[in-house]
């Protein structure tokens, strides 16, 4: 795991920019076929048939891979891989092209929880006691927590308690109600750890930092906790619609999360490639584009422009289509008319001739209707 992104691609070529490696070894890892048959039986036999005997299996797990080490790793190394030179070109381009998010984006005060965290800086309370109070950035504050069986135990005797009641009281009145000392809430480095991480937000910050004029924040907070949705038993205070505040929490026990969809890869121009599988791992009875095949079957059934009926992803629906391209060996490219989506690589038995001339389509919710 490592917090730079695609850390783990390098290579040995000699133009490469990305050298890598123990005193430069290069990648210590490669991509192959799976070779074990304890947890793979099939890969195998499937490397030994031809694309007409794969075309016509009906098992939808076909092949698998696996990572090995092509030398010795060290404790602490990284495990490195090549991409291959088109990825690594792609790459090159998007540093030399990216720039920040425009204002307006969404995303111009883009933050990363991660570097947070790693600094460990002091967190910007809200000092309001009754509205729920959020980041406006990409991430959010957690804090670690569980319930106790005093707290399972307690009973909310007041009338006031109920129907957000309590947020009529005084400052000093709910803590004296409702704040509960949090300084036991250490979140310990063990695996076996007990705990986990809840929604909070940052009331107020001490001022008892023993660590002066240093970057990491050791102060203590007064925190505000909200429900986890990944526990069974909902709080008891929560059923009862009453807030749960901890003061003295630990400033290490409060860690910023990412929100669902803001992280480094939703930013607009993020980085997207895929990898490359080298062509010497295919059987040669796979490789049917060596030099001089003829990417076009003169015998295709089908030509650029036909309209015919395509079974959509096989399901066994059949929608109005044009052939856009035909690929060779009886298969082909189509676009369907409802939606100009493109199905690529077709077999020709999903096909049919069909004389439809080009009328209005009636949709109904999300179901196209012929």
């Amino acid at each position: 795991v490592t917090n730079a992104i695609l850390i783990n691609h390098c290579s040995d070529r000699k133009d490469s920019r990305h050298p890598c490696g123990t005193r430069g070894g290069g990648p210590n890892a490669k991509y192959q076929w799976a070779s074990n048959p304890k947890w793979d039986t099939k890969t195998s036999n499937w490397l030994n048939k031809t694309l007409e005997e794969m075309q016509e299996a009906k098992d939808w797990r076909l092949l698998s891979m696996e990572i090995v080490a092509t030398r010795d790793i060290e404790a602490g190394e990284e495990i490195f891989m090549d991409y291959g030179p088109k990825w690594e070109e792609a790459w090159n381009n998007h540093l030399e092209s990216w720039e920040q998010p425009e204002s307006g984006s969404g995303f111009e005060y883009h933050v990363s929880a991660s570097k947070l965290n790693q600094e460990q800086g002091p967190i910007i309370a809200s000092n309001d006691l009754i509205n729920e109070y959020g980041f406006s950035t990409d991430v959010f504050t957690a804090c670690w927590y569980w319930q106790s069986a005093e707290e399972w135990e307690r009973e909310y005797d007041h009338d006031e308690d109920f129907d957000d009641g309590w947020k009529d009281l005084d400052d000093e009145e709910i803590m004296s109600r409702y704040g509960e000392n949090g300084h036991y809430f250490i979140r310990h480095s063990s695996t076996f750890d007990y705990g986990e991480f809840w929604p909070c937000s940052v009331i107020h910050k001490n001022d008892d930092s023993n660590a002066e004029n240093s970057p990491k924040d050791d102060s203590t907070y007064t925190v505000r906790i909200y429900p986890s949705k990944t526990i069974r038993n909902t709080p008891k205070w929560h059923r009862r619609g009453l807030p749960r505040f901890l003061t003295d929490f630990p400033r290490k026990s409060i860690q910023y999360f990412t929100k669902p969809y803001r992280s480094d890869q939703h930013l607009p121009g993020a980085f997207r490639h895929h990898i490359e599988i080298n062509d010497d791992i295919f059987p040669e009875q796979w490789k049917n584009r060596k030099p001089g095949w003829n990417s076009v079957d003169v015998n295709n059934t089908f030509k650029k422009g036909d309209r015919v009926l395509a079974n959509y992803l096989g399901r066994g629906r059949w929608f109005k289509a044009t052939i856009e391209k035909a690929v060779g060996n009886n298969r082909y490219d189509v676009v369907y008319t409802d939606d100009s989506t493109v199905e690529r690589d077709l077999n020709e038995s999903f096909i049919k001739k069909s004389d439809w001339v080009t009328t209005p389509v009636r949709h109904l919710g999300s179901s196209l209707y012929l």
